[in-house]
């Protein structure tokens, strides 16, 4: 990916317009749905948040998909301070999401499949290496002067 691709995609995670999917609009990328995600361990974002430890030697079903997929639009759309109380409950998946998807239709979850495609996308051209001062081998590296 070119450095002018990437960068449309950075700024497209942050500062997007809402997408409106399934009478729900989904706010843009934001640090706090990243550290929620990170908090579930969602391996949709695992870009930006780090795979759990053993997470990516695990099996990845269409149910853990159909799972990540509507925590992502819970994450996406619904008052940040209820999907905080929501994550740190302990209970996230088994009493906050089953409530939330009770009543989604086939084609909710193509079109959230979709919008989560490209808010996907967009995290992985947000995500950037660090590396740490002293391990760069450029000359011009930040740091390094």
């Amino acid at each position: 990916m070119n450095d002018q691709t990437r960068n449309k995609l950075r700024r497209a995670a942050f500062l997007a317009p809402d997408i409106v999917v399934g009478g729900l609009p989904l706010r843009p990328l934001s640090p706090a749905v990243v550290d929620l995600a990170a908090e579930l361990g969602l391996r949709q974002f695992s870009a930006l948040t780090g795979a759990p430890e053993g997470e990516d030697t695990k099996p990845y079903t269409t149910r853990d998909q159909l799972r990540e997929l509507s925590a992502i639009y819970y994450l996406m759309s619904q008052p940040i301070q209820l999907c905080t109380e929501a994550v740190y409950s302990g209970v996230f998946f088994e009493e906050y999401l089953p409530e939330f998807t009770a009543d989604f239709s086939i084609s909710e979850l193509q079109a959230i499949g979709e919008a989560i495609g490209v808010i996907t996308a967009q995290v992985g051209a947000a995500s950037v290496q660090v590396v740490p001062q002293g391990e760069s081998t450029e000359d011009n590296a930040p740091g390094n002067s």
